[in-house]
């Protein structure tokens, strides 16, 4: 499932459902989320208004189903509080419940450093709203915040779990992955941590079709001459063709991502040099390695 929260784009959901390759895609009443989904997921819409979205969730691992509540909250506190109320009215019963989103608010006066100090009561209405609904904050890893602009960090987005949700997902946890574009960083929530057993089977990667070059170095290894007739041929060709497009996987691939994961890790560094140091220096390292990244991700693009 991926959840998208005020998309500044021109074009519609449907368009970026398709581009991203998912099943589904539903909004709230003001198109302000988007959340997509894959067709292993299915949904019930129980109250989409113009700061969340509550949905319940079935699959085969959550056949009872959960409840996810995706939040956009509003600029003033006067709105926000509204949201807060209208949160307090969810009944969630025993279902497990997550919220997660921008609640446009920090809780603590920590969670913000330039400009001014944040206003006592808006983290106290959200507080309130915490402690009413029975939520705890998720926590997280990565970068302590989630939101920046010029001289002013805060950490506006997060996940909020239920009770019965840390019973039921005790694994479930946070990371705050690296900005790129938005001025917001992206939140990546892991429930389970699934084990692989055995051998990982063979399959052909949707990205090897994008590749420039790739029918024609599977027809130059098709072609290769092989000793024997028939169906040991054939199954002889598969064989092959199986190792060689494993190796080649790894020579025009795994530097790609390499470099991704590099250039993900120097903006980590980077943002975690700003926060400590907010100076000039620091801040044109941040930006140069956030370029770098823009970078190494378009080329993955490209294939």
């Amino acid at each position: 499932m991926l959840v998208a929260i005020e998309p500044k784009v021109k074009l519609e959901e449907q368009y970026f459902c398709r581009r991203l390759e998912f099943d589904k895609v539903i909004s709230n009443s003001n198109s302000k989320i988007w959340c997509f989904m894959k067709e292993d997921l299915d949904c019930e819409i129980l109250i989409s208004q113009e700061q969340f979205l509550h949905l319940r969730i079935f699959s085969d691992f959550w056949p009872n189903g959960i409840l996810c509540t995706w939040v956009y909250a509003k600029h003033t506190r006067a709105e926000r509080r509204k949201l807060w109320d209208a949160l307090r009215n969810i009944d969630e019963g025993e279902e497990p419940w997550l919220l997660g989103g921008d609640f446009n608010t920090v809780l603590y006066c920590s969670e913000r450093k330039g400009g001014a100090a944040p206003k006592t009561r808006m983290m106290e209405d959200f507080g309130d709203m915490m402690m009413d609904c029975g939520l705890q904050d998720a926590g997280f890893e990565g970068s302590k915040f989630t939101w920046s602009r010029n001289r002013l960090w805060q950490r506006l987005d997060r996940f909020l779990f239920s009770h019965t949700w840390t019973q039921a997902f005790r694994l479930s946890h946070i990371q705050h992955l690296t900005r790129n574009v938005s001025d917001h960083c992206p939140l990546l929530l892991s429930i389970k941590q699934e084990m692989k057993t055995g051998l990982t089977p063979f399959r052909i990667q949707n990205m090897w079709n994008k590749h420039h070059d790739f029918k024609r170095c599977v027809t130059t290894w098709w072609q290769h001459t092989i000793h024997g007739q028939g169906m040991f041929a054939f199954q002889q060709k598969l064989y092959r063709i199986k190792a060689t497009l494993k190796l080649w996987n790894t020579e025009v691939f795994e530097n790609i991502f390499q470099n991704i994961m590099d250039a993900e890790q120097r903006v980590k560094v980077a943002e975690h040099a700003y926060d400590g140091d907010p100076f000039d220096e620091n801040l044109i390292a941040m930006n140069k390695a956030t370029t770098e990244l823009t970078f190494a991700l378009s080329v993955e693009e490209s294939y």
